[in-house]
């Protein structure tokens, strides 16, 4: 059972680029906000939920490596499924003894569709996301804590959706194809 979760436990981790740990990402919609003539409001949307994404992939991945969910930020960048899944993975790896280690990546991320006349507003985005630098460890040891034999890739693709809500940009679910690498 515990290597079964282990292996949920990887497969589920979140990926973020390697700025967003360094910024706080706001998923404020950018339509709000003066802009350059020269940008579509449709690219500032599209800009507002990848930052959304990558913020929630941040809070997501600290969440896992102190063990700690912190709500309100979660609440920032998440919703629905995806704000259930930090909780979830948190208490699933401290009933496990693990704590994720490094940092994960998102690479290839793009959003795929844009649904600007849709009420709510939504988006859909596609990402690689890598945990090759973003792995379960013991806590008692600092030991791998990877399932033996393991062959589910580190790189995976995900299919993300976003909807906004009170002019701010969520992230509500996700889906990795855990059968594949990208």
């Amino acid at each position: 059972m515990a290597t079964a979760g282990l292996f949920l436990c990887v497969a589920t981790a979140c990926s973020s680029s390697s700025d967003a740990a360094d910024v706080e990402p706001s998923a404020k919609t950018s339509a709000k906000t003066s802009a350059s003539p020269s940008v579509s409001a449709e690219d500032q949307e599209k800009k507002a939920v990848i930052t959304a994404y990558l913020g929630y992939v941040e809070t997501d991945a600290e969440a896992q490596r102190s063990g700690k969910v912190d709500q309100p930020r979660v609440q920032k960048y998440a919703r629905d499924k995806a704000a259930t899944e930090v909780t979830t993975m948190v208490y699933f790896n401290e009933k496990n003894g693990v704590l994720m280690k490094g940092k994960p990546r998102s690479d290839k991320l793009q959003v795929t569709a844009l649904g600007m006349k849709a009420d709510p507003r939504t988006a859909t985005l596609s990402v690689c996301d890598d945990a090759s630098d973003f792995l379960p460890v013991f806590k008692k040891n600092g030991k791998s804590a990877l399932p033996k034999g393991s062959d589910e890739p580190a790189r995976r693709p995900r299919s993300v959706k976003a909807v906004e809500v009170d002019g701010t940009w969520l992230i509500s679910e996700f889906m990795t194809d855990r059968s594949r690498t990208c």
